[in-house]
This record gives C-alpha cells, sequence and structure tokens, in this order.
C-alpha cells in the first residue's frame, strides 16, 4: 500500500521485489522512474491512478509480465506508446475521466484480449491513428461502461474479433 501523499517513485525503489504482485499508483504521483520495478518477477497487476503522466517510462522493466492494467477514474491522460510491448497484457480498463488516449497507446500488446471502455468524453482519434490499431485483430470482449456518453472516432476501428457490443443509453454521440 502507497500512500495518497506520494508523488515521486524513485530508481530501484522496488527492484527485484520478487514476490510484489500487484501494485497501487496513487493518483498525486508525477514522476515514476523507469527503473523503478525492475526485476519484480511476480508484478502482473498494475492500478495506475495518475492523474497525468507525460510518458511510457513507468512500465521499463516489467512491460513484458503486466497482465491486468487498471487506469482509475481520476486519470486524465493515457499518454502514447504508454503500453506498448507489453506483450503478456490480457486486459485494460479505462477509467471514467480519461480525455485522451495517445497513439500507439497498446501497440504491440499482441495478448489483449479484452477492453473495458469508461471514458465519459475521450477525443477523437484520426482514422489510422486509433491507440488499438495495432491489436484490433486480438480483441474478443469490448465492453462499454453505462456512463460513457460519447464514443470516439475511429476508437475501435477494425476490431474484427468482437461479436457483441452493448451500447449504454447514455451514450449521446458516436464519432465516425
Amino acid at each position: 500500500d502507497l500512500p495518497e501523499s506520494l508523488t515521486s517513485i524513485s530508481i530501484g525503489a522496488f527492484e527485484n521485489c520478487l514476490s510484489l504482485s500487484s501494485i497501487v499508483i496513487p493518483k498525486d504521483i508525477i514522476e515514476v522512474n523507469s527503473r523503478a520495478f525492475v526485476g519484480c518477477a511476480a508484478l502482473d497487476t498494475m492500478v495506475w491512478n495518475a492523474k497525468y503522466s507525460n510518458h511510457a517510462l513507468p512500465v521499463d522493466g516489467v512491460r513484458s509480465q503486466i497482465r491486468y492494467l487498471i487506469f482509475g477514474d481520476d486519470v486524465v491522460n493515457v499518454p502514447a506508446y504508454f503500453c506498448t510491448n507489453m506483450s503478456a497484457l490480457k486486459s485494460v480498463r479505462i477509467g471514467l475521466n480519461v480525455k485522451q488516449v495517445g497513439v500507439g497507446a497498446f501497440d504491440g500488446c499482441s495478448a489483449l484480449e479484452s477492453i473495458e471502455w469508461n471514458a465519459r468524453r475521450c477525443r477523437d482519434c484520426k482514422e489510422g491513428y486509433s491507440p488499438f490499431a495495432g491489436v484490433v485483430h486480438h480483441i474478443q470482449s469490448l465492453t462499454i461502461g453505462s456512463e460513457v456518453e460519447y464514443i470516439p472516432s475511429f476508437l475501435f476501428a477494425g476490431m474484427k474479433s468482437v461479436v457483441s457490443l452493448e451500447i449504454p443509453a447514455n451514450v449521446t454521440t458516436i464519432g465516425a
């Protein structure tokens, strides 16, 4: 358990914590050093509550083993390439207040099967630049949360393996 008042996690802070299987990043975190979790062989679940993130470095060192990633409801931005090459990532949850998901945020997530999309009003994606563009063929389960008001343009383009989808009553607009 990390305190909510925490603003930084330094290099090697959890290095080689071999039994650490999950971690919750508090919402006021400003910086997580790229080598904070190196060698955490059991780490497979990360709850990311940091309100603002500027780069993809916090998951370096454990990028190939995270299986479940939750972006909490305080998160505003999922940076471009944040989850790139998280080859074990099976499931991702996007929180209510996410306003932008960067280009290629999930490129190379070859095991990604499930997306729970809860962002009420996220910015549109440009055609061909969806954060899920590189993994659309793997997605089997797509859930749109009940508080979603707007489905961004091109966000789910090309997801051919999704067999059913329920659009909640709260959705007022679906982008291109």
